[in-house]
C-alpha cells in the first residue's frame, strides 16, 4: 500500500514538472516585453489603445460612418503636407548653414595663412557655434591660439580635434608644438611620433616634424639637467 502512494506521488510531481516545461516552452514563443510608447502626436496604435473612450460603442460607429471616414483622410493628407512643408523648410535651412560653414572655415584659412590670428579666431568661433563637432575647425582654433602664443588654449583645441577624430594627423602637429610651448618635452616628443605615422615620408610638413622631433631629442631630458646640476 506504500508503494502505491509513492508511486502516485512520484506521477503527480513529475506530471507537473512537464507541464511546467510546456507552459514555460509556449511562454518562449511570445513577445512580454513591453512596447515602446511613442509621443501623442505621432497617432500610434500602442497610444491610443491606452486611452479608451467613455462611450466605446458611438465612437465605433463614428469610425464608421462615410463622414468620418474622409475626415480622417482629409486630416492624414493634411498632416502628410504639412510634415513635406517642415522637411523642406529644415532641409533648407541646414543648406544655409552649411554654406556659412564652409564660407567661415575657408576665410579662417586664408587668416592664418595671412598670420591674423586674431580674425581667424572670430570666423572660426562662428564655425564652431554652427558645427561644433567639426574636427577641421577644432585643429584650425588650435594653430591661431598657437600663433598668439596661447599653448594652453591651443592645445585644449588640438586635443578636442583628436576626440573628434583620431586621424586628424594636423592635430597632432600642432598638439606636439603645444605641448613644447608649454616645455613638456616629453609629451612633445610622443605626441609629434604618432603624427610621423600618420603622413606619408615625402610629405613636407612630415620632414619639417622629422626635423623638429630630433632636434627635441638631441635636448637633455629634465632628469640629465639634473644629474648635470
Amino acid at each position: 500500500m506504500r508503494d502505491v502512494r509513492i508511486r502516485a506521488l512520484l506521477v503527480t510531481a513529475a506530471l507537473t514538472v512537464a507541464g511546467g516545461l510546456l507552459i514555460a516552452t509556449q511562454t518562449d514563443e511570445y513577445d512580454t516585453s513591453i512596447p515602446n510608447v511613442l509621443p501623442p502626436d505621432t497617432g500610434s496604435p500602442a497610444m491610443l489603445g491606452r486611452t479608451l473612450p467613455d462611450q466605446p460603442n458611438e465612437m465605433v460607429q463614428a469610425d464608421k460612418s462615410p463622414t468620418s471616414s474622409a475626415h480622417k483622410k482629409t486630416k492624414s493628407a493634411a498632416d502628410a503636407e504639412k510634415e513635406k512643408i517642415q522637411q523642406a523648410l529644415a532641409a533648407h535651412a541646414q543648406e544655409r548653414i552649411n554654406a556659412e560653414v564652409k564660407k567661415q572655415f575657408q576665410q579662417s584659412v586664408i587668416l592664418l595663412q595671412e598670420k591674423k590670428f586674431d580674425e581667424a579666431i572670430t570666423a572660426l568661433h562662428r564655425v564652431l557655434q554652427l558645427a561644433p563637432t567639426m574636427p577641421e575647425a577644432n585643429a584650425n582654433m588650435g594653430y591661431a591660439l598657437l600663433g598668439l602664443k596661447r599653448y594652453a588654449a591651443a592645445r585644449d583645441f588640438f586635443m578636442a580635434s583628436i576626440q573628434l577624430n583620431k586621424n586628424q594627423a594636423n592635430a597632432y602637429y600642432g598638439l606636439a608644438m603645444a605641448h613644447d610651448g608649454l616645455h613638456d618635452l616629453p609629451e612633445a616628443i610622443s605626441t609629434m611620433r604618432i603624427y610621423q605615422h600618420l603622413v606619408p615620408a615625402d610629405d613636407v610638413f612630415r620632414q619639417r616634424a622629422d626635423a623638429i622631433l630630433k632636434a627635441w631629442e638631441a635636448q637633455p631630458s629634465s632628469e640629465s639637467k639634473a644629474d648635470t646640476k
